[in-house]
């Protein structure tokens, strides 16, 4: 994994920002832990609005 990746994540607070469902949404990584500890995307909806939310990395490579 990499900062710009795309991936498709499950968000917890999906229902603030307008998004359809509760499923896995696209986003991209903008953040990864030095110590690879966890790692922070960005999601954006329909309308425009966007928000951030870390994932704990689990078997995750750095590339």
């Amino acid at each position: 994994m990499n900062i710009g990746d795309k991936r498709m994540e499950t968000p917890t607070i999906w229902g603030t920002c307008g998004l359809e469902d509760a499923g896995p949404q696209p986003c991209r990584v903008v953040f990864i832990h030095p110590e690879g500890r966890f790692y922070r995307v960005r999601f954006t909806a329909a309308s425009g609005r966007s928000f951030c939310e870390c994932f704990p990395m689990r078997n995750e490579t750095r590339g």
